[in-house]
């Protein structure tokens, strides 16, 4: 019979899953500095506006600056806004079709 209490093996065995909580909590702390670090550096200092995303399927007629208006931070330059649209989304040349899924910042 397997007592729990005092084993050397559910004790290593807690203490891994402890290490990898702590190593998981640490890898997305460095996550949420690193993007919060990259839209400050994108939008020009103005991360603060972005409090989170959405996504949004584009419809026939829609463009990345017609998307900027409605979607953008407010006092974000739409320029910087659908440059990061773009990088973010991985758009070439401001190319988007209809059905394709954007992730917008806001």
């Amino acid at each position: 019979m397997h007592n729990n209490r005092g084993c050397k093996c559910c004790k290593s065995s807690w203490k891994a899953q402890v290490k990898s909580c702590l190593i998981l909590l640490l890898l997305v702390a460095l996550s949420s500095c690193a993007i919060a670090l990259y839209f400050s550096h994108e939008t020009g200092g103005t991360a603060e506006g972005i409090r989170y995303f959405e996504e949004v399927v584009v419809s026939p007629g829609d463009t990345l600056w017609t998307l900027a208006g409605p979607y953008r931070p407010a006092g974000m330059d739409i320029r910087n806004y659908v440059d990061m649209v773009a990088e973010i989304n991985g758009v070439e040349h401001g190319i988007i079709q209809p059905g394709q899924l954007l992730v917008l910042p806001r």
